[in-house]
């Protein structure tokens, strides 16, 4: 008798021992970073960069470089190694599994989860040398309690005498965030000792603010690890084969181990609830509450139930930042189409806009002054940096226009200066609205594969729609790609654009400065969106170069949940 060509991932020697070996290799790349910038040797120092603190030498741009190419290429060595077993479980028809998936080993598990672990504990104590986010988030949480603050209308300058003040970098901005955001931000500083009454000086400032750095950096972390838990969770349900590579894509991660780890940026919590409303319109558990008569789907009691969870848990998430709620539509089209009729969905639409509605009304109920509390939606509208937007609105630096005082950008040659950076802005909304109409039709059109669609518009988004780029928005599609990491094309895709965007700040430091470029010109931001975009686009072309080739071999394709599926699919 032939021997099978599975192996089944209940003996994956050779996945440990690369795991393990990564995991070593990734370790040691973390403590390096430790050790060149450590937050207890760099936290009272107000406004701290990269640039700052290497003085922009290429010669330890060109060390981080090396250093994060590395651990991309480990991340996606163990990508591979867990890839293949995780295809040796094979599936029935359809992807429908024939047993239940064999339990992988232990050391296996511990690997998987133990060295994400140790990563955690090394990058909580690395200065966020990409970012000074974490300082706004603890003077708007200090705010909130010290001062009894508004953050929706109060902003950190009306508080100039705080000797915390001077650590913050948006000083004149509300809040970028939800009220469910501000409500966690208010808790976190709370447990970190602080109360109403004046702040301390000098020794007790710094204190004070170590305090705030460790609270903040331990949400971030709490963040980082709900992700990875609701990846794993909806795996578990959906494709329980594909859960341990889905929850190694996010674990291991070297862009949001910094972001959420190091930066200590709120992203995996938006991250995170998108992840569970994806999830709880997956094709699997809807069958859960579904009974199929030939092609017809006839609603069981509690149908309504996960569409309203679903509905619920990306309200939850837009609270903390509102570019969740883009996702809204397509939930809502792929929820009407698996209902039998007109009034169901009526029931579903009402129901669902009580509880959403009521959930938003409780959440800004601490903070409402009126309209004014919805000001953070427009005050960042013409920000632009690394996009095509930006290279449109921003001005020509270089050749005869270089000299020229009040250089004009590429808009500006076709409108006036005044409207360039509202038609910038105008033009991504615009491009934004018909790819939120396109995801919704595919969603109405194929409910099941929901996710597939939230992935393709999250990436509409940041390759076309985004004016203002920064690397932590990648988490948002690394979440949604962990949640279906059968996809090689879109992994490829992500992996990479999660390289490039990791690489982008070290550009901005070290590049820039060897050029001596605007940083706010059009052809700096043409070039940086060069080196950030054509990358993660080559791989996508390289993606269906291969899907191709697999469609000529049907035999080889590995069995997937939803079926066949398109590279970004």
């Amino acid at each position: 008798m032939a021997r099978s060509s599975r192996r089944p991932i209940d003996r994956p020697v050779r996945p440990t021992f690369w795991l393990s070996s990564i995991g070593i290799g990734s370790a040691l790349g973390y403590a390096a970073a430790l050790l060149r910038f450590p937050l207890l040797g760099i936290y009272a120092q107000p406004i701290q960069n990269l640039d700052k603190l290497t003085s922009s030498n290429g010669w330890i741009g060109l060390a981080l470089a090396a250093g994060v190419l590395a651990l991309f290429g480990l991340y996606a060595l163990g990508a591979l190694a867990l890839a293949g077993a995780a295809r040796g479980l094979g599936s029935g028809a359809g992807g429908a599994t024939q047993a239940p998936s064999p339990k992988p080993q232990a050391l296996l598990v511990l690997a998987l989860i133990g060295f994400p672990l140790l990563f955690l504990a090394l990058l909580v104590f690395v200065y966020p040398t990409s970012s000074v986010d974490l300082y706004d988030y603890m003077f708007r949480g200090r705010m909130l309690v010290r001062y009894g603050a508004n953050t929706f209308v109060d902003v950190p300058s009306d508080f100039k005498s705080d000797p915390l003040f001077w650590y913050v970098a948006w000083r004149h901005a509300v809040t970028a965030y939800g009220p469910l955001w501000e409500g966690l931000s208010w808790l976190t500083a709370r447990l970190a000792g602080e109360a109403p009454g004046l702040p301390g000086a000098g020794a007790a400032r710094d204190a004070e603010l170590l305090r705030l750095m460790l609270a903040y950096k331990g949400l971030a972390a709490l963040g980082f690890l709900s992700c990875g838990a609701a990846i794993w969770l909806v795996l578990r349900r959906s494709a329980p084969e594909w859960r341990w590579l889905g929850l190694y894509l996010w674990l291991w991660n070297p862009l949001a181990l910094w972001e959420s780890l190091a930066a200590g940026h709120n992203d995996a919590w938006m991250a995170a609830l998108i992840v569970l409303a994806v999830g709880a319109m997956s094709e699997r558990q809807i069958d859960r509450v579904t009974r199929r008569q030939g092609d017809k789907v006839t609603i069981k009691d509690g149908m309504v139930t996960p569409s309203i969870g679903a509905f619920v848990a990306l309200t939850l998430g837009g609270l903390v930042k509102f570019l969740a709620l883009m996702f809204g539509p397509l939930l809502l089209a792929a929820a009407l189409r698996r209902l039998p009729d007109a009034r169901a969905r009526l029931r579903l639409v009402l129901l669902g806009g009580l509880a959403c509605g009521g959930l938003v009304a409780l959440a800004y109920a601490p903070f409402w002054v009126g309209w004014g509390t919805l000001r953070n939606f427009g005050d960042r509208g013409t920000l632009f940096t690394s996009s095509w937007l930006a290279v449109l609105q921003a001005p020509l630096t270089l050749g005869p226009l270089k000299a020229a005082v009040g250089a004009p950008s590429l808009l500006a040659l076709l409108v006036s200066k005044d409207y360039a950076q509202p038609a910038a802005v105008g033009i991504g909304l615009g491009l934004l609205g018909l790819g939120v109409l396109w995801a919704s039709w595919r969603s109405w059109r194929a409910p099941g594969r929901l996710a597939a669609h939230a992935l393709w518009l999250l990436l509409w988004f940041l390759f076309l729609c985004n004016p203002w780029f920064q690397p932590w928005y990648l988490l948002w599609a690394l979440a949604l790609l962990a949640a279906q990491p059968w996809r090689p094309a879109a992994a490829r895709l992500v992996v990479v654009f999660c390289c490039t965007g990791m690489l982008s700040y070290l550009a901005g430091v070290f590049l820039l400065p060897a050029l001596g470029w605007s940083g706010d010109g059009a052809e700096w931001n043409a070039l940086t969106s060069a080196l950030l975009y054509l990358p993660p686009l080559l791989a996508l072309l390289w993606g269906w170069r291969l899907a191709v080739s697999v469609r000529s071999r049907p035999s080889a394709a590995p069995a997937r949940p939803e079926g066949g599926a398109s590279a970004i699919e």
